[in-house]
């Protein structure tokens, strides 16, 4: 699943469109005799029926048909313009290059009547679909559909796409692309056993409703303004978190004994925390507030701000510390007791040592370490440790920079502070609070204490 960046041409192409504006560039009047677009308008007709008239370079954008026979209609009249053109393909001049690959571009998602059998059209209206994300979307969070139809393409292969889709399906991982503002492809090839193909309609079920998401959310966005643009990150988190899309799921099939897993990729893991985290922080519908507000303004800043940072990375790293410290966030009654145990343990550890430990006199290398041992900021660190940085130095907490580094996951700040003389005591504790913590973390600590014991 991918939100294919497509959208980037689509907003270059409608600045080139534009640069003549007030007057349209397929429009002869004023222009001298001799023009490659007067000559391009008396011999094909199409161009200035198609294209000529006000809002056309918006419609090649954002094409908002909302019937299938408008649909048809615009797919005769587009394939009209682009054979027409194509006579001239080496004397286009850059505009008019620009629209038929625009053209091209609609009737590779619109057009069926090329298409092998087993190639399939769908035509959604974000309006009325019933699919969760969308319904959500509408009736829980309030944002109001984009006018028109999505534009939906399902393949069995590679093989059998365009090329202009083709070239989106760069890796073997991805199912889907969203392109533009309101096209998707779908790569559904067929499966071999019946539990495989139960298993994949489970997962492209999921592939489908995030990909709508995407197209809700770019559509909308086309719709205001095709020059205005959102980073991926909220791109894609926002599709994963409406969709659901960032979830693991497993299958048996049951004729091989074989079990498939359909596994989230950490990036797609990071977006959803992301969302969750700024969930978080928002109470009840100022989270979807805050959300419509991002769209409408086409820009994260005040999202961000709202949190109280200033960068996307603040927020990805804030994100990561949260979902770390806060996995209990599923859980309800006893369980959150089991989860707070091996916490309460570690600090109870930290408060006993601290309470014993001496006055402490922390230079600024100490402090300068210690900050930085969770942004694993190997040679920053390597220099204060070669200026003389202690790196078993505790914070007024009683923590030390190696258990921040076992915190952060961080295996090359784990084995440097090591390597250094770091205590490996503070960091096991910390070590027995956390799941799915790197292995070669635990063997890195568990092999300095064997050393200090020898």
């Amino acid at each position: 699943m991918k939100f294919f960046q497509v959208h980037v041409f689509v907003v270059s192409a409608f600045l080139v469109l534009s640069a003549d504006a007030p007057a349209s560039p397929f429009q002869a009047a004023g222009r001298p005799p001799d023009d490659p677009i007067v000559r391009l308008l008396a011999e094909c007709s199409e161009l200035g029926r198609t294209i000529g008239s006000e809002g056309a370079f918006q419609r090649l954008v954002n094409p908002i048909l909302v019937s299938e026979e408008e649909v048809e209609q615009t797919v005769r009249s587009y394939k009209g313009l682009v054979e027409c053109l194509s006579d001239f393909a080496s004397e286009l001049p850059p505009a008019i290059e620009t629209t038929v690959e625009m053209a091209a571009l609609f009737l590779d998602f619109a057009d069926t009547s090329g298409d092998s059998r087993s190639v399939r059209r769908e035509l959604v209206s974000l309006a009325t679909t019933r699919d969760p994300a969308i319904a959500k979307l509408r009736e829980d969070v309030g944002f109001r559909p984009p006018r028109g139809l999505v534009y939906m393409k399902y393949y069995p292969s590679v093989d059998l796409m365009p090329e202009a889709i083709r070239s989106a399906f760069n890796s073997p991982s991805i199912r889907a692309v969203t392109m533009s503002c309101r096209y998707i492809a779908i790569l559904d090839p067929p499966q071999a056993t019946p539990d495989q193909k139960r298993l994949s309609d489970e997962s492209l079920a999921r592939t489908v409703s995030h990909e709508l998401v995407h197209a809700f959310l770019q559509s909308t966005l086309c719709d205001r303004n095709p020059r205005m643009d959102l980073p991926s990150w909220f791109h894609e988190g926002f599709a994963i978190y409406f969709s659901g899309s960032g979830t693991s799921h497993v299958m048996l099939d049951r004729s091989t004994n074989t079990i498939y897993r359909v596994e989230a990729t950490d990036e797609y893991e990071e977006y959803e925390r992301t969302f969750l985290y700024l969930e978080s922080r928002f109470d009840g519908r100022e989270f979807f507030e805050q959300l419509r507000n991002t769209v409408v303004e086409g820009d994260v800043t005040g999202l961000i701000g709202a949190v109280g940072l200033i960068s996307h990375e603040e927020l990805r790293l804030a994100a990561n510390f949260w979902w770390r410290w806060w996995p209990a966030s599923e859980m309800t009654g006893w369980l959150y007791v089991l989860w707070l145990l091996p916490a309460l343990s570690a600090f109870y550890w930290v408060w006993r040592r601290r309470r014993n430990a001496p006055v402490l006199h922390r230079s600024a290398l100490d402090i300068e370490l210690f900050n930085a041992s969770p942004g694993g900021d190997h040679d920053f660190m390597r220099g204060l440790l070669d200026m003389g940085a202690d790196p078993n130095a505790p914070d007024p907490h009683g923590w030390t920079p190696l258990m921040f580094a076992v915190l952060s996951d961080d295996v090359g700040t784990v084995e440097m502070l090591l390597d250094e003389g770091a205590d490996p005591e503070p960091g096991i504790h910390v070590a027995k609070t956390m799941e799915g913590l790197d292995q070669n973390i635990i063997r890195l600590l568990l092999d300095a204490r064997l050393r200090r014991e020898e």
